[in-house]
């Protein structure tokens, strides 16, 4: 890699760190306070964000997924450590994939809130409600999982421009 690929690299690396700090702040506040408080809410609205933003925004046709960290990645031929995260993003949750939920919430409930759940009944509950145990309890899986792999990926990344 030249100068300016490792530097592209550090910063997609300092980016994944501050994921990362939410997520292990997320797990620190969840032991002690209630799941459906405003710290909770915040943390993983948050996290939300950082998800849309890697993974799910302004997916083009010809790409695995949206965001920007694959074209990033693509630009440095590091975009095969993102297999992993797409495999995850293209699980369902019934006949939903799992970025196409996210993506929805993201957009629909956090950026651009009509403050009503109608466009969430509209666009998910009514082909699948993950107000059911079992699809509630796979999103959970879903959901910790592409934690996890960020993590993983921001291990693997880092150790490349570590020196």
């Amino acid at each position: 890699m030249n100068e300016e690929q490792i530097e592209k690299l550090r910063l997609i690396v300092f980016s994944l760190k501050e994921f990362c700090y939410g997520l292990d702040k997320l797990d620190e506040i969840s032991e002690q306070v209630e799941q459906g408080s405003a710290q909770m809410r915040f943390y993983m609205n948050s996290l939300y964000e950082y998800s849309a933003r890697y993974y799910l925004l302004d997916k083009k046709d010809c790409l695995s997924i949206g965001g920007n960290l694959y074209p990033a990645l693509s630009k440095l031929d590091l975009e095969d450590y993102l297999n992993p995260i797409i495999n995850t993003l293209n699980e369902k949750i019934g006949c939903l994939d799992f970025q196409t939920i996210l993506r929805t919430f993201r957009n629909k409930m956090i950026t651009h809130s009509e403050y009503s759940f109608e466009p969430i009944e509209r666009k998910i509950y009514e082909i699948e409600d993950l107000r059911k145990s079992d699809n509630y309890i796979r999103f959970q899986e879903l959901l910790q999982r592409l934690f996890d792999q960020t993590k993983e990926l921001y291990m693997k990344l880092k150790s490349i421009v570590d020196y």
